[in-house]
């Protein structure tokens, strides 16, 4: 295989792993900062012990699987290699579908039904579905890209 048509092969999985760890801080960061989710802390008014509301635990799922596709990107982007880059985009593509299942309530029963447009329900659960299914089709293309160059060794 010639040396332009490899470097493009590796530019383009580069960057489909740079764009993965992207989603991946954004799925970590949306319940967080972007469409904050309900807090009550308890501790300030002491009337309960360390009770949280099932909107926290939401956030703390997304958190951590926005972390795992966050450092899943960043090794396929460090590591541009044809079969990293798949075993990479079948990653990222596990997880987006993850993602997809706390947002739908589908895993940890994650977020309760606030009536009239909270903005947990009106723009957290929207937004990380979205981002969810970005983080899948960017592992999907990342599949098909660590397919695109047949020719050669597994390694290129």
């Amino acid at each position: 295989m010639p040396a332009i048509e490899r470097d493009i092969g590796h530019t383009v999985r580069r960057s489909l792993a740079v764009a993965a760890a992207l989603l991946g801080l954004l799925v970590a960061i949306a319940p967080r900062l972007i469409f904050p989710v309900c807090q009550i802390d308890f501790f300030s008014t002491g009337s309960a012990p360390d009770m949280r509301m099932r909107c926290f635990w939401f956030a703390q799922a997304e958190l951590l699987i926005g972390g795992v596709i966050l450092l899943t990107g960043l090794a396929a982007a460090l590591r541009p290699q044809r079969d990293a880059a798949f075993v990479a985009g079948v990653v990222l593509a596990g997880l987006g579908v993850a993602a997809l299942l706390v947002s739908f309530n589908a895993i940890i029963g994650s977020m309760c039904a606030h009536p009239g447009g909270a903005l947990c329900q009106t723009g957290t659960k929207p937004a990380e579905r979205l981002i969810g299914c970005l983080v899948i089709i960017t592992g999907l293309a990342l599949v098909a890209a660590s397919f695109r160059a047949r020719g050669g060794s597994s390694t290129q």
